[in-house]
């Protein structure tokens, strides 16, 4: 029997890590923070709709003074065992037999104490950040460790995420997704690429049901 593997996107699926992106871009704009020189720096990914390189700008966390940092240290606060949406969708990986990795899109610096703690609760489980891939999403390389780490296939595997990069990586690591509808709205693109669409956490049962009930 193929082994199987349900991805996590943690930040943006089990925290409310967009909303609080989004305040801080917002606050960067209207120059709330002073921001240093360098904050900003130049990462090559592949472009959404198709295969050529891409130019994006990334913030710098080793840059963040102690205002900058807070926001994401709350971030990091919310994701541990408690978490009502991180253990519901560890519970139905474990209720269906998948093992589960944990995909952050930080870097290892900055969220490396949240590898030993998902790891002491998911004896099994593997924890990758977005710096241990040459490209940050959609270059598929993440999802594509941690099906190998499992000796998996994609075709048993599931991407929990909800971002549309995170999909399309999905989608360029052959995986199946579910995209979870936090507010932003299922684009066409998104639901061209996604697997299937859930409007909610708790509405992923019924989809991993649906993809047992094909096999």
């Amino acid at each position: 029997m193929n082994q199987k593997v349900m991805l996590i996107n943690v930040e943006v699926v089990a925290t409310s890590y967009i909303q609080k992106f989004k305040q801080f871009h917002l606050n960067i704009a209207n120059e709330a923070y002073n921001i240093p020189d360098d904050f900003f720096e130049s990462s090559i990914s592949a472009a959404y709709d198709q295969k050529e390189k891409t130019n994006y700008r990334y913030p710098r966390f080793d840059l963040f003074n102690q205002d900058l940092k807070a926001i994401y240290d709350e971030i990091n606060q919310e994701i541990h065992p408690n978490n009502k949406t991180l253990s519901y969708l560890v519970s139905l990986a474990q209720k269906y037999n998948y093992k589960v990795a944990f995909i952050f899109d930080q870097s290892k610096k900055q969220g490396h104490h949240l590898a030993e703690i998902l790891t002491n609760w998911v004896s099994d489980c593997i924890v990758l950040f977005g710096d241990q891939s040459l490209l940050g999403k959609p270059e598929p390389n993440l999802y594509e460790r941690a099906i190998k780490h499992f000796n998996a296939s994609a075709n048993h595997s599931i991407v929990i995420d909800s971002t549309r990069n995170g999909i399309l990586a999905a989608f360029l690591a052959n995986a199946r997704s579910i995209y979870v509808d936090l507010g932003l709205g299922i684009t066409e693109r998104i639901f061209k690429y996604s697997t299937s669409q859930a409007n909610d956490i708790y509405d992923i049962e019924r989809l991993i049901q649906s993809i047992h009930n094909e096999r």
